[in-house]
């Protein structure tokens, strides 16, 4: 049982990437896709993996510099 809405959960791995997160959740949200994701400036990738666990998202998108140059 799902305890949020939330179909993806956009993440970063490394750096603080809060800007390309929120341009992410963005197309997501005018795709119809229920994306979440914090707003957090630094984030540590256990705690937004733990949150997806915690609530039953199935999917997370993780954002890192090296995605980001390509």
């Amino acid at each position: 049982v799902k305890a949020v809405p939330t179909q993806v959960f956009v993440a970063a791995s490394g750096g603080e990437l809060l800007e390309e997160r929120m341009a992410l959740a963005a197309e997501l949200w005018d795709a119809g896709i229920a994306a979440e994701l914090s707003l957090k400036r630094k984030v540590k990738a256990l705690d937004q993996f733990g949150y997806c666990e915690k609530n039953g998202v199935a999917v997370a998108v993780v954002l890192g510099p090296e995605e980001l140059s390509k």
